[in-house]
This record gives C-alpha cells, structure tokens and sequence, in this order.
C-alpha cells in the first residue's frame, strides 16, 4: 500500500483514509492562509493507491501542474498543486529514499 504525503514549505501532511481538506476554514485539515483561498477549497482523498484532488468549486479555482484543474485528478509523485498563493507537493513514500522522507513535522488529520 502507497503511503502519500503532502508537503508544504517544511510540514509534511499525512492523506490518510479519510483524505484531506485544504482551505482558508480553521476545521480544514491543513488550512491555508489568504483571501484568494476559500474555506472549504480543494479535497485530497485515496482511491486505491493513488491519491485524487478535487477541487471543490473554490472561487479561485485550484491548479496542478500549473494547469487549472476542471475534474477529479489522479496525481503523481512530485506533483505541485496551487491553492492561492500556496504550493503543495505530492510525495510517494514508496519513492522516496530515507534521506527524503519526511522527518519534520509531520501533521495527522485531525479528529
């Protein structure tokens, strides 16, 4: 099973089963600071072992790769996703050497 991970700046989030909520809101599971960020605006679920975002009809839209994303996206290893002004990148523990994995912070989902 795929462990997946995003990062941003030094943290490192776990999507676990439940998957992640990225926006402005203070219940978001990683929340993003900005007024060209909504509150509830991007979510990142598992489906098998890949991890897919979707956008949720964010005002701003949300972008992957620097592309706007239109649908659900399956994502990669290294993948950028755009929230605001804020990059986050997709991180495959299966790919990573040890040197690279996460060992700061890493952030579960809350409860």
């Amino acid at each position: 099973m795929t462990t997946w991970y995003i990062r941003l700046g030094e943290d490192h989030h776990l999507v676990g089963p439940e998957g992640l909520v990225l926006g402005r809101a203070t219940d978001a599971d990683v929340v993003l600071e900005g007024g060209n960020v909504s509150r509830r605006h991007a979510t990142l679920r598992i489906d098998g072992d890949v991890v897919v975002c979707t956008d949720e009809n964010s005002a701003h839209g949300t972008k992957v790769n620097g592309l706007p994303l239109k649908a659900p996206l399956r994502l990669t290893h290294g993948d950028q996703i755009t929230v605001g002004d804020h990059t986050l990148v997709v991180l495959d523990l299966s790919l990573m050497d040890r040197r690279q994995a996460p060992t700061q912070k890493i952030t579960p989902r809350r409860d």
